[in-house]
């Protein structure tokens, strides 16, 4: 485990794939305490060009963002077409999140559906009339690929049921949430 609880092999492991050829590298935004090898360590992603990353860690980044639209949208911006970002952030309702003051928000499962277009198609249809956040993202095409709670070490050995269930009830079941998106194509 690193400093913020995320396994050091999903680090190392994130880096053995190669980028594509034409595509110009793999990036990490964020502040983990180790940096795969060959993999470029970003602190902004002002400057990068767009549709330049293949694969793109955002690690604990999402919780201190002040202008997470902008955030999203710079993500769409500089992947490439079929290109991954995977987020790992803290979980909104674990205490971790307090425990941080630069931390201004936590991950949830409701958040990821804002970026793609289907997804908010389907939060004005079913939620909203007018919904400042989903006109923002219009053009922002990032797809859910993979969606996978962290939990605490006590819940791992429990059924997938009574992990479901504790979730819903109670806090600081999950720790850490990892999605993974990718680049769709504009349509």
């Amino acid at each position: 485990m690193d400093a913020h609880g995320v396994p050091v092999d999903v680090l190392d492991g994130w880096a053995v794939a190669a980028a594509p050829p034409g595509v110009l590298r793999k990036a990490l935004l964020g502040h983990p305490r180790k940096v795969p090898e060959g993999v470029e360590h970003l602190a902004t992603l002002d400057g990068v060009p767009d549709g330049s990353i293949h694969d793109l860690m955002v690690y604990g980044v999402v919780e201190r963002a002040a202008d997470l639209i902008g955030l999203w949208r710079s993500i769409d911006r500089v992947l490439a077409v079929g290109g991954t970002a995977r987020v790992f952030g803290v979980y909104w309702a674990h205490q971790d999140l307090h425990a941080d003051p630069t931390r201004l928000r936590g991950l949830s499962e409701r958040m990821f559906s804002y970026l793609s277009k289907e997804g908010r198609t389907a939060l004005l249809a079913d939620l909203y009339e007018d919904d400042v956040a989903v006109a923002a993202l219009d053009g922002v095409n990032l797809e859910v690929v993979s969606m996978v709670h962290m939990g605490e070490p006590e819940w791992n050995g429990r059924s997938e049921e009574a992990r479901s269930w504790a979730v819903r009830h109670y806090g600081n079941v999950v720790r850490r949430l990892d999605v993974v998106l990718r680049k769709a194509a504009a349509t």
